[in-house]
């Protein structure tokens, strides 16, 4: 992930000592948030990059498909074709 989601300890630390937690306690909850915010949480640029990065998958099996069932038909029009060939020369 990118990293880049803002997040202000020094607010959210003065905010737990406000709320009465000690001096310990809110620094170790501070540290945990901006923890979970730097390596948890997606950004926009990240939920971009999955987006764009399944559109290209998901084209790329597209063709793929597409690819297959025109040889699967081409196969069975061949056969299809030998078949009528054989059944006209009898």
């Amino acid at each position: 992930m990118s990293h880049t989601i803002p997040f202000n300890t020094l607010r959210h630390f003065e905010r737990m000592i406000e709320a009465g937690f000690t001096e310990k306690q809110a620094k170790a909850q501070t540290e945990a948030m901006a923890e979970l915010v730097d390596e948890k949480l997606a950004t926009k640029n990240d939920l971009k990059n999955l987006e764009n990065n399944f559109k290209k998958d998901l084209k790329n099996l597209e063709n793929a498909l597409w690819l297959k069932m025109t040889m699967t038909f081409g196969g069975m029009l061949a056969v299809a074709i030998g078949i009528l060939d054989f059944l006209l020369k009898r």
